[in-house]
């Protein structure tokens, strides 16, 4: 078994160890293995290429699981496990977490000035007779 392959099936087991693979998805590979198969290849590849060092994966899992639009604790917890064994600081996972809130302001900055239009013709529409 190559290096990648012992990587991938080291991933597989941590997901099945966390939960993460549930009885839907346990179905779904007892009914189709083949895409399944696809799905566990897609998921663990950044994992397992190389082609980018584990902490830097393990920051976007956090940047992804912490975002306002995602928020999911325990992929956000499990994420910034991996980043620390990859050997991240407490200032570097800081710094991603603060990346999301600006995302979060940023979204803000989007949404607000559509809510007081929005706000403004319902405001008018009532006003009328």
């Amino acid at each position: 078994m190559d290096t990648s392959e012992t990587d991938r099936t080291f991933v597989v087991e941590q997901r099945h160890a966390s939960g993460l693979w549930d009885q839907a998805l346990a179905l779904l590979w007892e009914w189709e293995p083949a895409w399944a198969e696809i799905g566990v290849q897609m998921t663990t590849n950044p994992w397992t290429s190389g082609i980018l060092p584990r902490k830097c994966i393990a920051f976007v899992g956090v940047a992804w699981n912490a975002a306002g639009t995602h928020l999911t604790p325990d992929g956000t917890r499990r994420h910034i496990r991996a980043a620390l064994k990859a050997g991240a600081t407490l200032e570097e996972i800081m710094a991603v977490l603060k990346l999301c809130v600006v995302r979060g302001v940023q979204a803000c900055n989007l949404c607000l000035p559509i809510l007081a239009e929005d706000i403004a013709a319902v405001w008018a529409s009532e006003a009328r007779p």
